[in-house]
């Protein structure tokens, strides 16, 4: 017996991605950075990386850094606060990784959220590479884990897709957040 088709490659939405956030947690539990990327507190003027900006208009935090694959790595957005010329901040966007990450994916790997925060309405964002933008959208909702001395926050747009994550170090003082608001 002998069967035609046509054989498709699966939609992105269909690749499982909970292993690969595995790695990432595991990565950043072990070296304080995504998967082979740049490490926090590491020199910031060292790092290669093509120029870029991520915005929060209603935050009004405007974050200037280098792009390293899928991930902006920048320096604290409040200037009293700032280590010097230590990467403060790593901010991944999955989509850049082909991801479609869902809350569920999340909360499987990172387990559940030490808070969480709902917009009403939401907040938009928008990443630049090069003075270019090229992603926008809006954000719903950050829930934030905690993994060791890490703050970890997923921001998810209206279908509880994250948009993206980011990395920072709690402060000594009784898990201050060094975080984003």
């Amino acid at each position: 017996m002998t069967v035609t088709g046509k054989v498709a490659p699966p939609k992105l939405s269909s690749l499982k991605d909970t292993p690969w956030l595995e790695r990432h947690r595991q990565s950043l539990l072990d070296h304080q950075s995504f998967e082979g990327l740049p490490v926090l507190s590491s020199s910031y003027a060292k790092l290669k990386g093509t120029k870029g900006k991520m915005l929060l208009s209603k935050e009004k935090v405007n974050m200037n850094g280098k792009w390293k694959g899928s991930v902006l790595a920048s320096l604290y957005p409040r200037p009293l606060e700032r280590q010097p010329n230590q990467i403060e901040l790593l901010t991944m966007l999955p989509a850049l990784e082909q991801r479609s990450i869902s809350k569920k994916e999340i909360q499987s790997v990172f387990g559940k959220p030490v808070t969480s925060t709902t917009y009403a309405p939401s907040i938009s964002y928008q990443f630049s590479k090069s003075n270019k933008t090229f992603a926008k959208d809006t954000i719903k909702r950050v829930d934030r884990y905690r993994l060791n001395d890490l703050s970890v926050e997923t921001y998810f747009d209206k279908k509880d897709t994250v948009r993206f994550i980011t990395v920072s170090k709690l402060s000594s003082e009784k898990g201050k957040r060094t975080t984003l608001p």
